[in-house]
């Protein structure tokens, strides 16, 4: 979904520059530090967010507060929104299913670490995880979430399920695609 919008957004013609330009500029603040696209850093491009990754990343100024919907980042749903409830359950697509929103769902991408059921969203802003989150990079918390752990995000938290793919809590006064 995020490459389809960016270049959706271009203008015809534009070159590759402009792709990277805009695919950047699509993607949460907070993770644009964390992995130091930011910084300036030379470091490679990865959606690896290990807990030594997210020390010392400066806040977002525009995030912070309620969020009401996830954005995904990484995988073959990179750049989706969805919009959350209490009660709703997000995992990997299964053919014996268990969450309302499956990720991957159509796609011959592995889900490395994602389970069926690996978050739920609670009421007020919190999130329990079922299945341990290798990383979360927080406001108010940085580091991995064990299973069952329950947690309150801010708008521009990011909650690694597994290899590659993140939830980014969002506000989204736009609606979300899901």
């Amino acid at each position: 979904p995020r490459l389809q919008r960016v270049v959706a957004a271009l203008p015809g013609g534009f070159d590759i520059q402009a792709l990277v330009d805009a695919i950047h500029q699509s993607l949460p603040w907070r993770f644009r530090q964390a992995i130091g696209l930011e910084f300036g850093s030379d470091s490679s491009l990865s959606l690896s967010l290990d807990s030594d990754m997210l020390e010392e990343v400066p806040p977002e100024p525009e995030v912070g507060g309620s969020w009401d919907c996830f954005e995904v980042l990484g995988g073959p749903d990179d750049g989706l929104w969805i919009d959350v409830r209490p009660g709703l359950r997000l995992g990997r697509h299964s053919t014996r299913p268990k969450a309302d929103v499956r990720l991957f769902q159509g796609s011959q991408c592995r889900a490395t670490g994602v389970s069926r059921l690996h978050v739920e969203v609670l009421d007020g802003d919190r999130i329990r995880a079922h299945r341990r989150c290798p990383g979360l990079l927080g406001a108010t918390h940085s580091g991995p979430l064990d299973a069952g752990a329950e947690v309150t995000l801010q708008a521009g938290d990011i909650v690694r399920l597994g290899a590659g793919v993140a939830l980014c809590a969002r506000r989204d006064s736009r609606g979300a695609l899901r």
